[in-house]
């Protein structure tokens, strides 16, 4: 009786070493595979995330371009009529989405804004340093703390230096 529970014993023993056994080996393995396939995602989202952010970043590189090139904004500089470079200023306005325009008569330093969409600067607030950025596409911390890209180019007609155009994009 004593060799039979013995024996019994022995083999429950093994069969649930053995069980043991294949759940570590199972759960280790599907952990490492849940692993990677979270890497893999993550690697692919962000890549993804840094592709939209490029090619809206481009966005409002050309848009910027196009308007130091406008001749609706360039001959209101040249004639300091503020009204006409107000108006046509608001044309380029959240265009791309979140995008403000800025220029800065290069006499007086007077500024003027395409609008102000949220989260980016109203006219009044926009720091005098915006303008002195030479390197166009720099994040800059604003006061409140939030980010912002900056482009700048400076507005010109044949060799003069009209004004500094700048865009915001949050």
């Amino acid at each position: 009786f004593s060799l039979i529970l013995l024996i019994g014993a022995a083999v429950t023993g093994l069969t649930v070493g053995a069980a043991f056994m294949i759940v570590v080996l199972v759960t280790s393995s599907y952990e490492a595979r849940l692993g990677e396939e979270f890497r893999n995602k993550i690697h692919a989202t962000g890549a993804e995330i840094a592709a939209d952010i490029d090619s809206r970043l481009r966005l409002v590189r050309q848009r910027l371009s196009q308007l130091a090139q406008d001749n609706g904004i360039r001959v209101p500089l040249m004639l300091d009529v503020d009204y006409q470079l107000s108006e046509r200023l608001t044309e380029y306005h959240d265009n791309p989405k979140g995008t403000a325009f800025y220029i800065r008569k290069v006499p007086g330093g007077e500024v003027f804004a395409s609008g102000t969409p949220s989260g980016v600067m109203d006219p009044d607030e926009v720091p005098r340093a915006l303008f002195d950025i030479r390197d166009s596409g720099q994040m800059v911390e604003l006061a409140d703390g939030s980010l912002v890209f900056v482009h700048s180019v400076v507005v010109t007609r044949r060799s003069d230096v009209l004004g500094r155009a700048v865009s915001a994009y949050d």
